[in-house]
């Protein structure tokens, strides 16, 4: 599941560019709570909040309906750079 750090980082980085345009990861937690042997992953992320600077952003990784894991990341939008 170590290899999800990635698609994590991408996926609240996609998420971030359609709400307020590119960004950059200043920090993200991420914490694993199952291993996926085989099967889909489903990647979901959200804004917690956004600022004028800062947003605040979550990701869960599902599989099979079972959180798998959560990560939540704080980004610098590149405006405010």
């Amino acid at each position: 599941m170590e290899a999800c750090s990635p698609a994590m980082d991408v996926s609240m980085g996609r998420l971030l560019h359609h709400i307020a345009g590119a960004g950059v990861t200043l920090e993200m937690k991420v914490q694993y709570m199952a291993p996926v042997r085989n099967g889909l992953v489903r990647c979901e992320a959200s804004v917690l909040r956004r600022g004028r600077k800062l947003a605040f952003i979550q990701f869960h990784a599902l599989a099979n309906g079972k959180l798998v894991a959560h990560a939540t990341g704080t980004w610098i939008l590149s405006e405010a750079a």
